[in-house]
């Protein structure tokens, strides 16, 4: 089966990638288990200095006639369905595939990847995360972590812990929030006015809830939302900000120490400053990642595969269900152009807004999906952090 296509007529649509040396090394400075200061391990950040990161990649350079420079790798779509096994050989080798051209003005001139951070200690990089602009910071919570404390025991001695990176010029920190007494099982969140909303799955002692949490440290935890008419929300999972102030949030069943649910799967539409709370469908099983179009209009939903909703305005409601994205979707995110970006176990697919599958990033065991700073997408993969370098960015709520 020949899936790549070396040359094709047009020299300027013949594409392949490969691997290449850090362009500059940065450092960072780790701090995860002690205080908030960091503290750099000089003798390890030499050495990574002084030898090729294996773990980078960009385009390459080739001979012959490419008037750009540039070889790309692309499929043959006459030949090959969309789901057919195309993963190239070797895959770290072409972190990128090309189903459409389109797919190229988000690479831009000069895409890479690589691994920004690695633990081995743990998945400490499990949900899509947020990041602020305003402080250059983003926090991510991990995946549920044994642990054999008191306080674990009403989670089934699981936690989950929430870390915060700092970036800098050339380095970045990354320390633990604390949270106090109070052990919040994140989910996914998102900014809101001077803080952020974070989910939290709640335990059998500690309700699920949606909390707002200050950005400046020691980032105070306050609890927005318990319940829908008297009855406990099941396991907040993802929540996006809406323009004219509201938050979107999903709520299913996904924890196994959480009391039987009352309420069906739902996803929900709250305002914190009025505190209006309202269900705006129960047409989904287990919906976990929510994300938006640029016009807000389309509301996307992860409920094993993707969902698009029409968002029915002023009244926030949605209507007009449909499949969008036959995959087992594991997160997901929209940039300004409308081009939804979709988490699967092996790769990330690109879908144009059309619904056409444009491009595909390989990077596997992909759980979370965040767009950074500078053109940034940041993508969670358990003991993982990795950023990607591209030439789009995502569509920002004004709350």
């Amino acid at each position: 089966m020949n899936l790549l296509t070396p040359t094709l007529k047009d020299e300027k649509k013949s594409y392949t990638w490969a691997r290449r040396p850090s362009l500059a090394s940065k450092r960072h400075k780790v701090s995860f288990s002690g205080s908030s200061k960091g503290s750099t391990s000089e003798s390890q950040d030499e050495a990574s200095s002084s030898s090729e990161s294996p773990n980078l990649w960009a385009p390459s350079i080739v001979p012959g006639p490419i008037i750009d420079g540039k070889v790309w790798q692309a499929v043959d779509r006459k030949k090959e369905a969309i789901f057919v096994d195309a993963t190239p050989t070797p895959p770290e080798a072409k972190p990128f595939l090309i189903h459409d051209d389109s797919f190229l003005k988000i690479l831009g001139e000069d895409p890479t990847v690589q691994v920004l951070i690695e633990d081995r200690r743990a998945p400490y990089f499990y949900n899509g995360g947020v990041y602020n602009s305003k402080t250059n910071s983003f926090f991510i919570s991990s995946a549920p972590i044994p642990n054999s404390s008191p306080s674990a025991a009403p989670s089934k001695n699981l936690t989950v812990v929430l870390s915060k990176i700092e970036f800098y010029d050339r380095d970045h920190t990354r320390d633990k929030v604390r949270t106090g007494e109070t052990s919040f099982m994140f989910g996914s969140g998102c900014n809101y006015g001077a803080g952020m909303v974070l989910c939290s799955h709640g335990t059998l002692k500690d309700p699920a809830c949606l909390v707002f949490m200050e950005l400046k440290r020691p980032h105070k935890m306050h609890i927005l939302l318990t319940n829908y008419m008297g009855q406990m929300l099941n396991s907040p999972h993802s929540c996006v900000a809406h323009p004219d102030g509201s938050i979107w949030f999903s709520d299913p069943h996904i924890t196994s120490y959480r009391p039987k649910p009352k309420l069906p799967p739902m996803i929900y539409r709250f305002n914190p400053q009025t505190s209006d709370l309202k269900a705006v469908t129960n047409d989904v099983k287990r919906p976990t990642c929510l994300a938006f179009s640029p016009s807000y209009k389309t509301l996307y939903v992860i409920d094993g595969a993707v969902y698009a909703f029409t968002v029915l305005q002023p009244y926030g409601f949605v209507t007009q269900k449909r499949l969008f994205a036959w995959l087992d979707a594991k997160a997901m995110v929209v940039d300004c152009s409308g081009n939804v970006f979709i988490a699967v176990d092996e790769c990330i697919y690109i879908y144009a807004e059309s619904g056409s599958l444009i491009g595909r990033i390989n990077i596997e065991k992909c759980t979370g999906l965040c767009f950074g700073s500078d053109n940034q997408l940041l993508a969670s993969a358990g003991e993982k952090l990795w950023q990607i370098q591209l030439n789009t960015k995502k569509t920002t709520a004004k709350t």
